[in-house]
């Protein structure tokens, strides 16, 4: 499978030719790019448009990744104790073998899955209801308005106050008085 070339992978073509041609300072200076720019894309091109593609800085080992014995200690481990919190988790893991960091444990078991996540997002949900019902309840109740002049007590349910909010004048329908 060939590869589409990129705008980058051309303009690099340019460069390098144009390099090639004139030399590095002059091409650095046309194309407002460093000379080590230049002699880096110089050491990878062999005058294919596609040696001048960006390659994966994706290490192709990881030596100190953890061992497929490690991974089932841990595993088991936690498996056999849900209850217990990471560095008592790694003292016990380390008395059976394991020599790795708290924070080395802490990454393999986030990778893993093996913290509960989906809790926070449950207890979010859970708030949001919690404030749904409790606007519901206070719009159930009744708010009181004073008449310092008369001492009375006008009664207004809270969508009845909302709507109120919106009215630049004070004008409230319906209303039952209480004298205080």
């Amino acid at each position: 499978m060939r590869k589409s070339i990129t705008q980058d992978m051309a303009y690099r073509q340019s460069l390098m030719k144009y390099a090639e041609k004139y030399g590095v300072s002059r091409a650095s200076r046309k194309y407002n790019k460093s000379r080590s720019y230049i002699y880096f894309w110089r050491a990878r091109w062999d005058g294919s448009v596609e040696s001048l593609a960006c390659q994966s800085r994706r290490p192709h080992s990881h030596p100190n990744q953890h061992t497929e014995a490690e991974l089932k200690l841990i595993r088991d481990m936690r498996r056999r104790n849900p209850q217990l919190g990471l560095v008592e988790l790694w003292y016990r893991l380390k008395q059976r073998g394991y020599t790795r960091r708290p924070e080395s444990l802490f990454r393999v078991m986030r990778k893993l899955g093996m913290f509960p996540q989906e809790k926070k997002k449950k207890e979010l949900e859970n708030k949001y209801k919690e404030y749904k019902e409790n606007l519901l309840k206070l719009e159930q109740w009744t708010s009181f308005i004073v008449d310092e002049s008369d001492n009375e007590v006008i009664k207004i349910n809270m969508s009845e106050m909302r709507d109120l909010s919106n009215q630049s004048t004070l004008n409230i329908p319906n209303k039952e008085l209480a004298y205080a």
